[in-house]
């Protein structure tokens, strides 16, 4: 009995950490406000929401997000935010290519 409640208290654990999405953008204030804007539509939602605003340009973001995904909680989602319009086409279709 210890046991399964101790195996569902690690899945349970595992769940709840599954269940946060990281978004990260150029911006270091606009973006970010668009988005807690947002997380205030979520407030009842099981989904956290992890915010953070870089100030990077578009290839430099998509790294950065790499390595606050690789040291960090297992997302259900990662989204990277850049202004398209601020960059040279090249430089958007290179951090498009990261995976």
């Amino acid at each position: 009995m210890r046991n399964q409640l101790s195996k569902q208290k690690r899945k349970s654990e595992v769940q709840e950490t599954s269940r946060t999405m990281l978004i990260v953008c150029e911006g270091e204030k606009t973006e970010p406000n668009y988005f807690k804007g947002f997380l205030r539509d979520l407030e009842n939602s099981k989904i956290k929401v992890k915010i953070i605003g870089e100030g990077y340009n578009t290839v430099s973001l998509v790294k950065r997000t790499m390595e606050i995904r690789g040291n960090e909680a297992n997302y259900c989602r990662v989204w990277v935010v850049f202004d398209r319009d601020s960059f040279k086409t090249q430089q958007f279709k290179n951090a498009t290519l990261y995976d």
